[in-house]
């Protein structure tokens, strides 16, 4: 059986997570003997239409949750990061090219792909050889992220006669908006045996179609915290830090996740911070080392060698799980993107890891965690993942 997998891999935002799950599914497949590869893709952002929607929607939760002041005053600081983002884009050109060169080079080196790179279009017409098609986990399936979300429900497949899997594919926001919902219901019903990986995504699945998807745990966690260290450890080069630390890994600007972090490591000791910079603007967070070149391997390390993570992340919380760290959420009430790790934290009870960033909620100082509890409940999610990932690749079509 050949296994074709179809998700998001060389990101343009050099995402951690996206390319860790695009490795653990593919490794976990061939580990147990099957033959499976990343499809090798190259994805588009979206268009500006689609840019423009979604910036539109972001103001309309603002007038909704926040008085009009605080909600122009948000307004504000989400364009200025943008034009930001932009006018940094190109001052620091060079440092993006060097830092997406780790990644290509840990997707061309430790990712089993396909010989060819493809463009989404591509899929409409070549004629590709696999048995089995799946689709990836991460936010595949949120309409906000392509102008081509058809090709990760595998639509391009129905030419072929093969079989259609959806392994923890996330819609990643709460509702699919009802000018989406026919393409949606068509797009679901092109899957034959359906998981996802949040709550939400079920209730979307049961609303748009009446079908039942299952609940699985990301392809990362189906892989032990020590396996994680010994995939990677021949190859390794040890990130630059030294002694007990705290890791900062948050895609957000909020100066609480940096106060958190400095509670934390005085809490513990006065340890360093380190914060996983995701651009290349200067920081004017003091006492804070910004480490601005990591490689996903690095990533790993750091986060299984941290004494606390302070993460916003979905696989910032899923590897500070994983790997029994101490840690906190900060999470952001304007955001609808909340569902990914809300479900991992209900999933094992976790949700006292939560901080709200709205200014009223303090953040608690108790760190430590039972993860003894906590690792039986996520060896059972994970044994009941994999079960269904084996039965339905093994499962005869009538």
């Amino acid at each position: 059986m050949k296994i074709g997998i179809v998700t998001y891999v060389k990101t343009v935002t050099c995402n951690y997570g996206a390319e860790l799950q695009s490795f653990a599914l593919q490794y976990i497949l061939n580990k147990h003997g099957y033959d499976a590869e990343v499809i090798d893709l190259k994805r588009k952002l979206p268009s500006h239409d689609k840019f423009i929607e979604t910036v539109k929607k972001a103001v309309v939760i603002r007038f909704k949750k926040l008085s009009f002041g605080g909600a122009c005053k948000s307004i504000c600081q989400l364009f200025f990061s943008v034009y930001m983002d932009r006018k940094y884009a190109k001052k620091y050109q060079y440092n993006i090219c060097k830092k997406k060169a780790l990644f290509n080079d840990f997707f061309y080196s430790q990712i089993k792909h396909s010989d060819k790179e493809y463009n989404l279009e591509d899929l409409d017409s070549e004629t590709l050889d696999y048995d089995t098609y799946i689709a990836g986990s991460d936010q595949i399936w949120n309409y906000k992220n392509s102008d081509r979300v058809d090709v990760f429900f595998l639509m391009f497949s129905n030419r072929f006669n093969a079989k259609k899997i959806s392994y923890a594919a996330s819609f990643s926001v709460s509702s699919i908006p009802m000018e989406y919902q026919s393409d949606y219901r068509k797009w679901i019903n092109n899957i034959e045996y359906l998981s996802v990986r949040e709550y939400e995504g079920v209730s979307i699945v049961r609303e748009i179609t009446g079908r039942n998807a299952k609940l699985v745990c990301d392809p990362t966690l189906l892989i032990s915290s020590e396996e994680w260290l010994n995939v990677f450890d021949s190859q390794m080069i040890v990130p630059q830090v030294c002694g007990k630390y705290v890791v900062i890994y948050s895609m957000s600007r909020s100066s609480r996740v940096f106060d958190i972090a400095r509670s934390i490591a005085h809490k513990l000791g006065d340890i360093k911070i380190y914060n996983i910079k995701l651009n290349f603007t200067r920081s004017k967070e003091i006492g804070i080392e910004q480490l601005e070149f990591l490689s996903p391997h690095q990533w790993v390390w750091l986060i299984a060698n941290a004494e606390y993570v302070v993460t916003d992340s979905f696989h910032g919380t899923a590897f500070s799980v994983n790997f029994n760290k101490m840690f906190t959420v900060v999470q952001n009430p304007l955001s609808d993107l909340n569902s990914r790790v809300n479900t991992i934290l209900s999933k094992l009870n976790l949700k006292d890891r939560i901080l709200i960033n709205d200014g009223k909620h303090q953040f608690n100082l108790e760190l430590n965690i039972d993860y003894k509890r906590i690792n039986k409940e996520l060896e059972v999610w994970r044994e009941d993942s994999w079960n269904f990932l084996v039965d339905s690749l093994q499962t005869k079509e009538i």
